[in-house]
């Protein structure tokens, strides 16, 4: 079950991804919207290394080459479920609210920022 989390989750720069916010701020209100909208309701997945994608018996992480396993990938869509969710009731949380959307993006990049770091690290976000 989701929780609310839009007491805990900060308008704050994301430290992996600032270049992100930064677009956000300096675009227009819309798309800046947007962002956020795409931010909470896309599906996160394993960034996997394109070469390992020829191969699909040894999938790879992009970052570190390192073999990802069906234990990963098992974990990666139990966390990922989750923190969709989350980033999900946060948007329509502060949206309802009025929270200016650059701020909702900060905001959903903070959340991100403080989930696992196994799951950001077979992401891509870290």
């Amino acid at each position: 079950a989701a929780s609310d989390t839009s007491g805990s989750a900060k308008s704050t720069v994301s430290a992996t991804h600032p270049w992100i916010s930064e677009a956000a701020h300096s675009d227009s209100p819309e798309n800046a919207d947007k962002m956020a909208n795409g931010l909470a309701y896309a599906s996160d997945g394993i960034l996997y290394d394109a070469d390992s994608l020829l191969n699909k018996n040894e999938l790879r992480l992009a970052s570190t080459k390192e073999l990802v396993t069906d234990q990963d990938r098992s974990y990666f869509a139990q966390i990922g479920s989750q923190a969709t969710q989350q980033r999900i009731s946060l948007y329509e949380t502060e949206k309802a609210k009025g929270t200016p959307p650059a701020q909702i993006v900060d905001m959903l990049l903070a959340q991100t920022d403080t989930l696992p770091e196994k799951y950001r690290h077979l992401a891509g976000w870290s």
